[in-house]
């Protein structure tokens, strides 16, 4: 059971003043307090002893019930606690995903950073996210929504808030641009654009549908040259440098369901094998290696691919993704079976698949009627 008492403050224009502190034992049975003053809780609000009787049910509350939370943990920043939670992602996750939440963590701790956590409320975390919409985008926002709350969630379960301030925060929906997959003569283009130990890539993402991020993880140990097929067990893991060799660093692909088989076509492969006996010595097995031998990342492939797509004369915002988007456009058109298409894509369901492809798929009013006419031809 908690306790207040009451302390003398000195009076004001006469008036007695007090100060109320609420002493209770944890579960340790080690002696906490927490001190209300008229200071911190002005007549306005109830004042003091108001304040301290309401905190004190809710620590009895919490005691009872098995859910105490030591106030004096929830002093920590955001930013001191958001620091240890990465500490964490860093082990569990692989390094393009904690950089992706390290960068999404930096962009709200301006607003959020210095604040304790015992003290952030909704209202904080909605400024926060309207912010993010104004500079950037309200899908930009809703990723950092999910890795904020993330940090709450898990500071529920160390007992540092009671619990997450992360609920009905509202982000406006954003209209999703349709994907534009490439057209085969903008690919010739482009791999005519590319350097020459490049010029193969257009055809190998086009034909095999790989993130790009997979692409520059793509591995000669994973080819099968008599099964015809590649196996996506990793991706391009966010090396930092970009002068001189750079060493591959690999992580694991974006999901589960990005480990996947891949059948290489006919023509692909032929490409593919053209390729890499062009490249000769070749010490770290990439497929794409740059020119001194090392590894691209994104940052440097960006610096060849910009320039390519300006001398391609193709639209100025092409990026390698679009190029597996053809590869689905190429499947939808062949009729492939929208969950084939799904584990060839890598997506993890088969939502994401027609959100992302829906409007290639054909209209199918007519193959509707037809089906429903041979079923009922013998009608009256």
């Amino acid at each position: 059971m908690a306790s207040i008492k009451r302390y003398p403050l000195k009076s004001e224009n006469g008036k007695a003043r007090y100060s109320y502190k609420v002493s209770w034992r944890d579960k340790n049975g080690q002696s906490k307090g927490k001190s209300f003053s008229d200071k911190d809780y002005p007549a306005g609000t109830g004042g003091p002893l108001k304040a301290a009787k309401a905190f004190k049910g809710e620590v009895e509350a919490q005691l009872s019930s098995g859910r105490y939370v030591d106030p004096h943990k929830g002093k920590i920043t955001f930013e001191e606690y958001a620091e240890q939670w990465m500490g964490t992602v860093k082990v569990a996750k692989s390094l393009n995903t904690a950089q992706s939440y390290q960068r999404r963590v930096n962009k709200v701790l301006d607003l959020l950073g210095p604040k304790r956590m015992n003290v952030i409320e909704r209202s904080d975390i909605q400024e926060a996210i309207n912010r993010v919409v104004e500079e950037d985008s309200a899908a930009y926002a809703g990723d950092i929504r999910t890795v904020v709350s993330m940090i709450f969630n898990s500071a529920v379960l160390d007992k540092v808030v009671m619990h997450s301030p992360c609920v009905s925060i509202v982000i406006p929906k954003e209209t999703q641009p349709e994907v534009l997959p490439l057209v085969m003569s903008e690919i010739h283009r482009l791999s005519k654009a590319l350097p020459k130990h490049l010029e193969a890539w257009p055809y190998v993402q086009a034909g095999l549908g790989l993130r790009t991020s997979e692409m520059l993880g793509m591995q000669l140990k994973f080819i099968d040259w008599e099964a015809k097929t590649y196996k996506v067990d990793a991706q391009e893991g966010q090396q930092l440098r970009t002068e001189g060799p750079c060493t591959p660093v690999y992580g694991p692909p974006k999901s589960k369901a990005g480990i996947r088989l891949l059948p290489i076509p006919q023509s692909v492969l032929y490409i593919l094998r053209a390729h890499v006996e062009a490249l000769g010595n070749n010490p770290h097995g990439v497929v794409f290696p740059r020119p001194d031998g090392g590894a691209y990342n994104r940052s440097t492939f960006s610096m060849v691919w910009t320039p390519a797509v300006k001398a391609a004369g193709v639209d100025q915002d092409t990026e390698p993704k679009q190029l597996r988007h053809t590869y689905a456009s190429l499947l939808i058109a062949g009729g492939e079976n929208p969950k084939v298409i799904q584990k060839r894509m890598g997506h993890s369901t088969i939502t994401i698949t027609f959100d992302t492809y829906g409007h290639l798929f054909p209209d199918s009013d007519e193959k509707t009627r037809a089906v429903i006419d041979d079923a009922f031809v013998d009608a009256p």
